[in-house]
């Protein structure tokens, strides 16, 4: 790689982490996909991530949840998932964090959705899973 390169690669970098350092994304919830039984209590959502380089939005899917004695006045420390591998957003995970004291969310960046409420247990069906936002739930 060129000594350009490398230049132009970090100052593209550099401009992405300036465009997004103040940015809040919101967290549209999924009531339908709420997890339901050992995981009640976690929630299911999405928020808007980075734009294609033709400017389409992407969609990026995760599970959120706090323990119980996570309050405004008190709060307490958070786990962000982001995993590589082709994983969807573990559910399991965001449980066993939550459990040990952790706020904690889980994402799927890759643009899967899940189908129906408990997805992102694992040793799934894959069937739990599909691309892009149900339009009945946009």
């Amino acid at each position: 790689m060129n000594r350009q390169t490398v230049t132009e690669k970090r100052a593209m970098i550099a401009r992405a982490f300036a465009s997004a350092k103040d940015l809040a994304p919101q967290f549209h919830r999924l009531p339908s996909l709420d997890p339901t039984d050992a995981h009640a209590g976690i929630l299911a959502g999405w928020f808007e991530g980075a734009s294609f380089s033709n400017g389409q939005k992407t969609r990026v899917f995760g599970y959120y949840g706090l323990p119980a004695q996570a309050t405004p006045a008190s709060p307490v420390p958070g786990i962000v998932l982001v995993h590589g591998g082709g994983g969807h957003a573990f559910l399991n995970w965001v449980k066993m964090w939550n459990d040990r004291g952790y706020a904690a969310i889980a994402l799927d960046y890759t643009g899967f959705f899940p189908t129906c409420p408990n997805a992102g247990i694992k040793g799934e069906p894959a069937e739990n899973w599909a691309r892009e936002l149900p339009a009945a739930l946009a």
